[in-house]
């Protein structure tokens, strides 16, 4: 029973077996940190709302007797799954994996067809300690409002109507991402990825930041960006490059559209380098940058 636990730092406190909380009803809240354990029950504290297991070494957690939870902490783990689909009240979601002593995520993929609250969403690793998630479907979560997925293996990813202000997959493998159901986004950070075809963010008016390169975009639809629009090392021409705004870069803290990858364009048996990006106006903004060149307008 927590309630009979003295007051110790977390640092001073190891349990090394089997944990089962109890409660008659009026638990809410389990935090723990840096706290070695073997496992965690929770089928006698059902009503808790908010739990917090951070670095804890546990490889998964069984939530499902918590059907109030609402926020949900477990970072720090070597997480390999974790079922939430009885947490259908669950707001918040953070599984973050970034310190390299626990070692990198091995989950695979997680079912959030259950929680259609879900409005923060936090899975993510960090450079040389990418999380091993490799599809995630978002299309229940129309409440979503953040989503920081970067630095996994993402190569499938599917967004339905959402509430999305930012939202960051920045160093995954996708080919393919529907831009166009991004319409409240302020940051879109999808840079360090495979992406093709086109980008479309048109309809958004509230757009701060975007990066999309490193890429295999071939076109990019975008209004007016205030803050930072980089789409540089893509494979885009002046056909497929975007129709800026009049006076939007003037404005923008940081525009970096070149180099572009070269294209290879073959005539017959010949072929040859496309210089692409040549000198063109596109209301008033001259994109002085040619393909393979390391040319190019930046403003920081």
């Amino acid at each position: 029973d927590l309630h009979s636990f003295p007051t110790r730092r977390s640092s001073d406190l190891s349990f090394e077996g089997n944990i089962i909380i109890y409660s008659d009803g009026d638990l809410k809240t389990v935090t723990a940190s840096k706290v070695p354990m073997k496992s965690i029950g929770f089928s006698k504290a059902t009503k808790m709302t908010s739990l917090s297991l951070t670095q804890v070494g546990l490889k998964t957690v069984d939530v499902t007797p918590l059907t109030d939870l609402t926020d949900l902490t477990f970072s720090q783990n070597p997480v390999t799954s974790m079922n939430l689909t009885k947490n259908t009240k669950l707001t918040t979601l953070k599984m973050v994996n970034t310190n390299a002593n626990v070692g990198a995520s091995a989950m695979k993929s997680i079912d959030l067809s259950k929680n259609a609250d879900l409005k923060t969403l936090w899975i993510y690793g960090k450079v040389g300690l990418e999380g091993a998630l490799e599809n995630i479907s978002l299309s229940s979560n129309k409440k979503l409002e953040q989503v920081y997925l970067q630095f996994n293996k993402l190569k499938s990813m599917t967004l339905g109507d959402n509430n999305i202000t930012m939202l960051n997959v920045q160093g995954n493998q996708l080919k393919s991402l529907d831009f166009t159901k991004l319409t409240k986004a302020t940051d879109v950070y999808a840079q360090d990825n495979q992406l093709e075809g086109t980008a479309d963010l048109s309809k958004n008016t509230v757009l701060k930041r975007v990066r999309v390169d490193n890429n295999k975009l071939a076109g990019l639809k975008v209004g007016d960006v205030s803050d930072q629009l980089d789409f540089y090392n893509n494979n885009m021409n002046f056909a497929t490059m975007p129709e800026l705004p009049s006076g939007m870069v003037e404005k923008v803290a940081q525009f970096k559209y070149a180099p572009q990858y070269p294209m290879e364009v073959k005539a017959g048996e010949k072929s040859y380098v496309k210089n692409a990006v040549a000198d063109k106006v596109v209301k008033g903004v001259q994109y002085e940058a040619k393909i393979g060149r390391a040319s190019c307008r930046e403003r920081v």
